[in-house]
């Protein structure tokens, strides 16, 4: 330490100079090094695109270090009666730590059984920034050389990276394991997403001055860094840090130049005529009737019946990645399982994970293991059966093979789902009426400007009452909290001007009108709904839904009649199709007439589905079902 010192003297970086000697300036110049510690705080689960299942991060510390050089000016007036300077320092702060948070489970996995235990999660996270900051410096404390300071830093990150993982710290017998079979998992070594560019600080400091001469100074300090904004806008996480450090100051000397030659005589006074100018622009606040039709968004919901399972990429737990309305329909059966078992506790439900002959059996228990984690229900609630198919008969069969499939007490459902199937936004522009009053006893102009965000907006009309018409863009930078400027200006020639701005800021919120449509209805009129599924080359009812039966029995009470139609994948020939469709007609024809259903409202149809209509597992599911149509 004693090295480094005497190398920042040799160096001359620092002080903060005697008034009194005029060959120097009031400019100073120097640098420092501190070291402490970081005291996070944090209030998340996880961060985004990042998922770790369950922790409450709160806080945690890490190790601070940091390096600066400031240039600054000693006034030769005081600041509350003591002397003072101002300036200005770039800083490279290290603000690193670690955040934990241990969590009780109930997914731990000892052979095919399954435990409660205790894993402990972490984020361990590297942040170093560069920036600004400008500072206030108040000296001569109390007579002494105390100083006393206060900052506002402002930094951009150049490194924002954190490891995340969660371990499993008991049972410690390692025979007890997550599903991947390891006693980690979860581990990412990735950049901080939405890292704080700029992160804000408040920098508070003390110090003592040891002057060497009129130009050298050394100065040992205390900092708290304050932070003002999260280190990242995705979670709710921020950082004050404690350190101590020293920095040293060299005041600039003056530069001898010859004096100046005296200035020429002034030019002779012209007496000019001033014009009376005034410019008062008038704007009436913006009522509530006049911003509820700014926005509107019309908003479509439809019902689905959806078999209960779910189909994965080849060895991964991530849902088979389709087209974005089937993928959707995935997690829909998710959030429906998870709300059925919620409202009915009672209830066993059975996950069943499933993995293709070409996988290894783990990975349908990591599968079965995942969605478990997905549905937020009791563990007693749950049970698991792992399943390894044998070779399929077909390569589309391998890919739905792939899959975890829901039971409830033991028998397949169909669940009903409601999903946002349209949402259409008209934006209409916003006409704000201005009146602009100018004052002028001579030939003046006038106008009016308006502008959002840097961006001119159209101005219509002339004369004391014009329009400022605020476009789709500008409605959308209002809702961001950004302001609309109107300047109005009354100028003479070109020597004379008077104006005056105004700020509009206001709330606009979408107003939102929903359209319900029931199961079995579409934008073009009625389209089947689901009676029944059957697995591959089956007759058999694979899962039949209860809801559709409610509906179907209430409409043939009214007496309407109901169409079945029988459908089948592509796999296989025609002529077996063709025969499998009848079949599956006929098993749902018996279902219905057990259940009460007159024999002469049934009318039967079949449908053989082509290739290009079974290109997703998704896609066969719903092919191997009995649908039903009510007719008038």
């Amino acid at each position: 330490m004693m090295v480094l010192v005497r190398c920042c003297l040799l160096l001359a970086l620092s002080a903060y100079a005697h008034a009194a000697d005029t060959t120097l300036t009031r400019t100073v110049i120097g640098g420092g090094l501190a070291g402490g510690v970081n005291l996070h705080s944090a209030s998340f689960r996880q961060l985004s695109s990042f998922p770790a299942c369950c922790p409450e991060y709160t806080g945690g510390s890490g190790l601070h270090l940091g390096y600066s050089f400031h240039i600054a000016h000693a006034p030769e007036s005081t600041l509350l009666g003591l002397p003072y300077v101002y300036g200005m320092r770039a800083s490279a702060v290290g603000l690193s730590g670690m955040l934990t948070d241990d969590e009780e489970l109930g997914n731990i996995i000892n052979d095919q059984q399954v435990f409660s235990g205790l894993s402990r999660h972490s984020i361990d996270l590297t942040y170093s920034t560069i920036g600004i900051e400008p500072y206030v410096q108040l000296q001569k404390i109390a007579g002494s050389q105390i100083t006393a300071s206060i900052g506002m830093y402002a930094g951009f990150p150049m490194s924002a990276r954190f490891t995340q993982k969660e371990e499993l710290i008991q049972p410690a017998d390692e025979n007890y394991t997550f599903e991947n079979g390891s006693k980690v998992r979860g581990v990412y070594e990735v950049d901080l997403p939405d890292a704080a560019s700029p992160f804000i600080a408040t920098v508070l400091g003390i110090g003592y001055m040891f002057e060497f001469d009129a130009q050298r100074t050394i100065e040992p300090r205390i900092e708290a860094l304050i932070g003002l904004t999260n280190l990242t806008s995705a979670v709710q996480w921020g950082v004050t840090s404690v350190r101590a450090g020293f920095n040293v100051h060299y005041r600039m000397p003056k530069q001898q130049v010859a004096p100046p030659p005296p200035p020429p005589p002034p030019p002779p006074i012209v007496q000019a005529r001033t014009p009376v100018l005034s410019s008062k622009l008038m704007i009436p606040e913006m009522l509530p009737a006049q911003l509820s039709n700014v926005i509107n968004v019309a908003v479509t919901k439809e019902y689905v019946d959806a078999a209960p399972v779910l189909f994965f990429a080849k060895n991964s737990t991530e849902v088979l990645s389709v087209a974005k309305p089937a993928s959707q329909l995935q997690q829909d059966v998710v959030n429906a399982v998870s709300d059925y078992a919620i409202q009915n506790p009672g209830v066993k439900l059975t996950v069943v994970g499933s993995c293709a002959n070409d996988e290894e059996q783990a990975v349908a228990r990591e599968r079965a293991s995942h969605v478990m984690r997905l549905l937020r229900i009791p563990a007693e609630q749950l049970e698991m059966i792992v399943i390894k198919h044998t070779p399929a008969e077909y390569p589309e069969l391998a890919e739905e093979h792939r899959s975890v499939q829901f039971l409830v007490n033991g028998t397949a459902q169909i669940f009903r789902v409601q999903r946002t199937r349209d949402s259409i936004e008209r934006i209409t522009p916003l006409r704000i009426p201005v009146g602009h009053i100018v004052t002028c006893d001579t030939n003046c102009s006038s106008n009016i400007t308006a502008s959002i965000d840097g961006r001119l907006l159209r101005v219509e009309g002339e004369g004391a009452m014009q329009t400022v018409v605020a476009d789709s863009a500008a409605i959308r930078s209002m809702q961001q909290g950004k302001t609309i400027t109107v300047r109005g200006q009354v100028a003479f020639e070109s020597t004379s001007a008077s104006s005056e701005q105004q700020i509009i800021s206001t709330d606009i919120a979408p107003r939102t009108a929903f359209t319900q449509v029931p199961v079995g209805q579409s934008a073009n009129g009625p389209s089947p709904a689901t009676l029944c599924y059957f697995d591959f080359n089956s007759s058999t009812i694979a899962s039949f839904n209860e809801q559709a039966f409610a509906e179907l029995s209430a409409a043939v009470a009214a007496g309407k009649g109901v169409e079945l139609i029988a459908t089948t994948d592509h796999l296989g020939t025609d002529a077996s199709n063709a025969d499998l469709a009848s079949k599956r007609a006929a098993a749902a024809v018996e279902r219905l007439l057990t259940r009460g259903i007159p024999k002469d409202r049934i009318t039967v149809g079949t449908y053989q589905s082509k290739a290009r209509e079974n290109s997703t597992p998704m896609d066969r599911i719903a092919n191997r079902s009995v649908k039903i149509v009510i007719q008038d």
